[in-house]
């Protein structure tokens, strides 16, 4: 079977002004917890996974990538979070119950925030779809006759079926 490949995702620094993806990279850095192990391969595979996830929200201006980058910080975090929760199961369950009540707040924070670019992404969709033109060819302002009936000798209200004003549908546009 003949199968497309699957689009390469675009790449968001290509995507967004230089500056405004400078921003966006700095503050996910300051945002992602830690890895493990603190080598400078670890942070670097943290943070192309971090942009990765935030280009995959596919933002198409600033306030959509701040917002994909909150939704990837706050996920990130939480599940920081619940990681943590895990260690301090068995030592201190007070502070196990406060670190996974923080994760599941920031999990649903993530949520909203995905929640809230999806919905503005709609908009936007919604607005250049309006400002795109139609694929329709353009309506002719016209009338058309009406067809004549065969019998003439009969008056109108004797012809039976009654005679149709037009053959085709005309839909008029809306007075403006």
């Amino acid at each position: 079977m003949d199968s497309d490949p699957a689009p390469e995702p675009t790449d968001l620094s290509l995507q967004l002004p230089r500056s405004t993806y400078w921003q966006l990279v700095h503050m996910l850095r300051g945002m992602l917890p830690d890895p493990e192990d603190g080598t400078p391969e670890a942070l670097a595979h943290r943070d192309h996974a971090a942009i990765a996830q935030v280009a995959a929200m596919l933002p198409a201006n600033a306030d959509e990538a701040f917002l994909a980058a909150q939704c990837v910080g706050a996920r990130l975090y939480g599940m920081d979070c619940i990681r943590d929760a895990r260690r301090l199961a068995k030592t201190d369950p007070m502070w196990q119950r406060k670190c996974a009540a923080q994760g599941f707040s920031a999990f649903r924070e993530s949520r909203q925030a995905r929640s809230l670019l999806a919905r503005l992404q709609a908009a936007r969709e919604k607005r250049e779809a309006l400002c795109r033109p139609s694929r329709r060819r353009p309506h002719r302002n016209h009338r058309h006759r009406p067809q004549r009936s065969r019998r003439r000798t009969q008056s109108r209200s004797a012809t039976w079926p009654p005679r149709r004003r037009c053959m085709r549908s005309c839909i008029r546009a809306a007075p403006s």
